[in-house]
């Protein structure tokens, strides 16, 4: 088993096009059978053209988004049926995405993580420190 095992990703999001009252659906494809894998101490490279799908495969890879078919995998976790457990054993900040993560401390950023992930509190001080 590696950490992350993508296979045969798709994801495909429907859009809405035209006027107010003549709107037509559109589906776009963003992703159509990724398959890759990271192994443990790997350094691993996403790279392609704007457009490519790369946000997307992290996005979907850290449950952000649910893919349309195939299946990821973090450390054996399903990222659709066990994403709480795959979350727990990820870490990612998305440097294009300026929410709320910039106005917060290095320390509160940490806290914020800690939490939105559940850990102990006590512990998550006790860790925080020793990171900082």
């Amino acid at each position: 088993m590696n950490p992350i095992e993508v296979h045969l990703l798709s994801k495909n999001f429907t859009v809405k096009e035209g006027a107010a009252f003549r709107k037509t659906s559109k589906t776009i494809t963003a992703l159509e059978g990724v398959s890759f894998s990271v192994k443990k101490g790997e350094i691993f490279g996403l790279l392609g053209p704007n457009g490519a799908g790369k946000t997307t495969t992290i996005k979907t890879i850290c449950t952000l988004l649910q893919p349309t078919s195939g299946e990821v995998r973090v450390n054996g976790h399903d990222v659709v049926k066990e994403s709480q457990q795959a979350r727990q054993d990820l870490g990612v900040m998305l440097t294009g995405d300026r929410t709320l993560y910039w106005k917060l401390s290095g320390r509160e950023n940490l806290e914020y993580f800690a939490a939105l992930y559940h850990m102990n509190r006590d512990q998550a001080k006790k860790r925080i420190q020793y990171l900082l």
